[in-house]
């Protein structure tokens, strides 16, 4: 995907874990904020769902595409739980004073 991307001319930053990618989007926030980013649900020291609960909790509402290549039950709940969120957070957007 990295590969595909890049190839489109877009700059790519990754990050190896949920944490790493939380502390990536926050800290460039301030200086060069992402236009977008994509989570895997099934991301080592904290999930996909957990780091958009982070992200999130600190104002940050750029667009975040949920990602997995996982198809077994856990991933399916995993995938919903953050649908549940996005859905949870555009809700709440929508029906915010214009």
């Amino acid at each position: 995907m990295r590969r595909y991307i890049k190839a489109q001319g877009v700059d790519v930053t990754v990050a190896d874990n949920g944490t790493a990618a939380v502390e990536k989007l926050v800290n460039a926030r301030a200086s060069h904020p992402f236009d977008l980013a994509f989570f895997d649900i099934n991301t080592p020291i904290i999930d996909g769902v957990e780091a958009l609960r982070q992200v999130r909790a600190t104002g940050i509402d750029m667009p975040i595409i949920a990602l997995t290549a996982t198809v077994d039950q856990v991933g399916r709940r995993r995938l919903n739980r953050m649908k549940s969120t996005l859905k949870a957070q555009l809700k709440l957007k929508c029906d915010a004073p214009h």
